[in-house]
């Protein structure tokens, strides 16, 4: 059997508890991103390793859209408004060179809850026939 010609990596957003939902953020996102082995191995992988050597020396840094957001290490100095807006108008036009396809669904936990509050079960959202 051969290898895939993609690789596939897959993140999530929220948390699954469907028993108590935060008010703040009722929602799961779960998103896959695909590549072709071939581009990212040749395109993305060097680009963003650049990126990352640019903007902090080394390439060990995970592009984690939290600690960004918030600016925590290693993203501290993104505090300046200057540095993030170059960094984060480096990050956009990287992202948009690069070939790769977006999968994502959204659930909202509290319309999953009630669109399933008269069936017997419910475990993650899936109807458990008894």
């Amino acid at each position: 059997m051969g290898y895939s010609e993609y690789v596939i990596y897959v993140d999530e957003s929220g948390d699954h508890s469907l028993s108590s939902i935060n008010p703040h953020y009722p929602v799961f996102v779960l998103a896959f991103c695909i590549y072709k082995k071939v581009d990212y191995a040749n395109v993305v992988v060097p680009k963003i390793e650049i990126f990352k050597f640019k903007h902090f020396g080394h390439d060990a840094v995970i592009l984690h859209e939290r600690d960004i957001r918030k600016q925590l290490k290693p993203f501290v100095t993104l505090r300046n408004y200057a540095k993030r807006n170059n960094f984060m108008e480096e990050l956009n036009s990287l992202i948009k060179e690069i070939e790769f396809t977006v999968i994502a669904t959204v659930i909202e936990k509290k319309k999953l809850v009630r669109s399933y509050a008269t069936k017997k079960t419910l475990w993650a959202g899936i109807e458990v026939l008894s």
